[in-house]
């Protein structure tokens, strides 16, 4: 197959490389704002809200989790995993300390 029109590519090599950089990385930050909205934008475990050095991080909790980032993901899936709670978010705090409910009892 022949490529499409590769003296344009060629000539705007790296305005099209720049362009494409920026709208993903907007389009990650838009669908990590999205899962952050069905969390309240907090923590779920202790309430922290995502400031300077408490960071917020959201993983998979299925045994066989995509290869893919979440925010890679299409939106379709992404509301897949969060309906069926394969999509945690945890502060850092709780990530690495443990979460409020853990220290229960101890």
């Amino acid at each position: 197959m022949k490529k499409y029109n590769p003296k344009y590519y060629s000539d705007n090599r790296e305005p099209l490389i720049k362009k494409n950089t920026s709208r993903k990385k907007d389009l990650r930050e838009r669908k990590r704002e999205h899962i952050l909205k069905r969390f309240d934008d907090c923590c779920p475990h202790c309430g922290t809200t995502a400031t300077h050095p408490i960071k917020l991080y959201i993983e998979y909790t299925m045994d066989e989790p995509p290869k893919k980032s979440p925010f890679d993901l299409p939106w379709t899936h992404i509301d897949l995993l969060l309906n069926n709670n394969y999509l945690e978010v945890q502060c850092s705090t709780c990530k690495y300390r443990g979460k409020p409910a853990d220290h229960i009892g101890s």
